[in-house]
């Protein structure tokens, strides 16, 4: 395989996994819960790394960074990937970043999961044209 042929998509359709068993969650019209999200390499994730790293190089950033500041970064950046959540119990599509960040505060198992699968190529690669069974 030539190496320009490889290709990948900058979002893809995250399937929500039960934290313990690891069987895909379904929702209450019988479809897979999902979370359409952006891939590390797409804007929307580069644009919120540079702007938390250009504060961490600031004048007093980095004597000012902590755990918890950390942890703010890391939720601030996957809701600056999330584009929808999809079949979930407490509703389709877009929803306001505030409460998309409250649901993955109160389930960090969900946050742990957007978080590597963001990371995880494989969901966003494109195979001959289509996406990654994956996705």
């Amino acid at each position: 395989m030539k190496i320009e042929k490889i290709s990948f998509s900058e979002t893809a359709d995250i399937p929500i996994m039960h934290p313990v068993d690891e069987t895909p969650l379904i929702g209450e019209n019988d479809k897979p819960m999902t979370v359409t999200v952006y891939s590390r390499h797409a804007d929307a994730f580069k644009d919120k790394e540079q702007e938390f790293l250009d504060a961490r190089i600031g004048k007093k950033g980095l004597k000012k960074l902590s755990a918890a500041r950390i942890r703010r970064e890391k939720l601030d950046l996957i809701l600056a990937c999330v584009i929808s959540f999809n079949n979930l119990d407490f509703g389709d599509g877009l929803i306001a970043t505030e409460a998309a960040g409250q649901t993955l505060k109160d389930h960090p198992w969900l946050l742990e999961q957007l978080d590597t699968a963001i990371g995880d190529n494989e969901y966003f690669l494109e195979k001959t044209g289509k996406k990654s069974k994956k996705s």
